[in-house]
């Protein structure tokens, strides 16, 4: 993926936990960790990124060996 990104760093002690649902969605088991946040204390000093898509490129198959199928945003 290509684009615009925008650190969103005005609170990386929780400005993350708006990422939270897409987060746990994508890998369950950060639940587990969460119970641990005082004993992980760095490991949720983070930031986001948001990125805007202008051109994403795809690799069928995950196949690098070949071009990829670029696309454009908007088309």
């Amino acid at each position: 993926m290509q684009g615009d990104a925008t650190v969103l760093e005005d609170d990386i002690h929780g400005g993350w936990e708006q990422l939270l649902p897409l987060w746990t969605k994508k890998e369950p088991y950060i639940t587990q960790f969460l119970k641990q946040r005082v004993a992980l204390p760095l490991f949720w000093e983070r930031l986001a990124v948001e990125i805007t898509p202008k051109r994403i490129h795809v690799w069928r198959d995950g196949d690098t060996s070949t071009e990829p199928e670029v696309f454009q945003a908007g088309m």
